[in-house]
């Protein structure tokens, strides 16, 4: 009788075979979830050139202020707010992993307009978050609480080398 390492190896099995690659290329967007992690993302592209990245728009503290209140600043500001959200939506459409990238305390308003959009389309979300030295456990614990709803896996990352590491690990 042949062992199970035997018979597999003979020519009979061998018609069973697939003689392609067992996966296709994935289609990984990275995406910046405040300003601080933009130039985290720009670093990752530039040591992988492969890598797709979304560098949303974030609106100036400086105009939010200047215009708050007023009737047209406030229907600009939908407007504006719209057709990002559309333009987000169309970005990570033909993805089939999402990557986040926030920092630790940081505000990260499109997390959820993302993570949204994803549980829509089944698209796995898997968010990093950029640990800081000196940002304090609540603001670790709110940035947490804000991508946990959405975030198939999340992890907390000690710095650049890590968010690289994880990067090399899930293939993107």
């Amino acid at each position: 009788m042949l062992s199970q390492s035997a018979r597999a190896t003979t020519a009979k099995e061998a018609a069973f075979r697939v003689e392609y690659p067992n996966s296709s290329p994935r289609a990984v967007k990275l995406v910046a979830l405040d300003e601080a992690s933009v130039p985290v993302l720009v670093r990752l592209m530039r040591a992988n050139p492969r890598r797709a990245a979304l560098l949303p728009p974030f609106p100036s503290a400086e105009a939010s202020r200047d215009a708050a209140g007023t009737v047209g600043a406030i229907k600009a500001q939908l407007g504006d707010f719209v057709t990002r959200t559309k333009g987000l939506i169309a970005e990570i459409d033909p993805a089939d992993l999402i990557v986040l990238v926030a920092t630790a305390g940081g505000d990260a308003p499109l997390a959820a307009v993302i993570g949204e959009a994803c549980q829509a389309r089944g698209v796995p979300v898997t968010a990093l978050i950029l640990d800081t030295d000196g940002v304090r456990d609540d603001a670790l614990a709110a940035s947490l609480a804000r991508l946990r709803p959405y975030a198939s896996m999340l992890v907390v990352a000690r710095g650049y080398d890590y968010i690289e590491d994880m990067l090399a690990a899930l293939r993107v």
